[in-house]
């Protein structure tokens, strides 16, 4: 659900043709394994013993505030074990900044590891020149990297390792943690602090980076809206902080659980909230530390 990611733009100029499609063929075949593979292997270092047989139990949300305890009871199963992995499709449109009025069209498959948190994004953007950027965005170990080569527009850009990036990404799997919802349990990490009946902020933790959220509920007990003041943007090779929100909706019945088929984020400028990521979610596939 981001701009801000690993992006390598394929352009074919006749000096140059037998170069470009090498390394549109190494990265198609490489690059977003790479990633994913690193991802699960962190997954499968880090898992707990005790997680693995760990099932929901309603009795333990009583301490939680009012509107998160509701919304845990709507969307997950008494009973059911923690999700391991999901991976989605999306459809969807994206802006590469603010101030653009440009969609960019793209479809997307995404690995989420819920326990310890991580995430792999590989996407093909369609460009106004009939031809795709690829994106791969991850964050593994704490570690977030962002690669931009927007054709022969934009500057290429290369980062590995960023403060501003690494609790960016870690921003973003909090607020996609609505597709995983055993991720938002006490058990995952996320600590509760109320705001009032229909709000509560959620604090994640992974190794030298702490993220706060505001989520937003609806009278459907549903996670409608998430919301910080506070995570960076890059403008003119500057990082600064920025409010971001996001947007979901069009819950559906998932392997006994209800997770958003929609949503949207974007940043505020001058006072206003700009959408630049939109979304529908095409397909689930969830897997279980135990059978559902």
């Amino acid at each position: 659900m981001a701009t801000e990611s690993i992006i390598l733009i394929i352009l074919l100029a006749a000096p140059g043709v037998i170069v470009t499609i090498m390394v549109l063929i190494n990265y198609e075949r490489y690059i977003p394994e790479y990633l994913e593979d690193n991802l699960l292997k962190h997954f499968s270092e880090q898992v707990r013993p005790e997680t693995i047989s760990k099932r929901v139990d309603f009795s333990s949300l009583s301490a939680l505030p009012a509107p998160v305890a509701r919304y845990l009871k709507h969307v997950l199963t008494e009973g059911q074990p923690f999700i391991s992995i999901v991976k989605i499709n999306q459809t969807g449109k994206l802006k590469t900044k603010t101030s653009s009025k440009k969609w960019l069209a793209f479809t997307a498959k995404q690995l989420i590891t819920p326990i310890t948190p991580g995430f792999v994004w590989d996407a093909k953007i369609k460009t106004p020149f009939k031809t795709w950027l690829r994106v791969s965005d991850g964050y593994i170990a704490g570690r977030s990297i962002a690669i931009v080569d927007f054709l022969s527009t934009f500057p290429l850009t290369s980062e590995s390792n960023v403060a501003e990036l690494n609790t960016g990404a870690l921003y973003r799997f909090l607020a996609e943690a609505v597709w995983c919802p055993t991720a938002l349990l006490p058990e995952s990490g996320v600590e509760w602090t109320p705001i009032s009946d229909a709000s509560a902020l959620a604090t994640l933790t992974d190794g030298a980076h702490t993220v706060s959220l505001e989520f937003h509920f609806n009278d459907k007990n549903e996670v409608f809206k998430i919301y910080t003041n506070s995570r960076y943007q890059k403008c003119n090779d500057q990082y600064y902080s920025t409010a971001w929100e996001g947007h979901f909706e069009n819950y559906i019945q998932q392997r006994g659980m209800r997770v958003p088929s929609y949503g949207e984020v974007g940043w505020y400028s001058d006072g206003e909230w700009k959408r630049v990521w939109k979304a529908n979610i095409t397909n689930f596939k969830f897997n279980f530390y135990a059978n559902p």
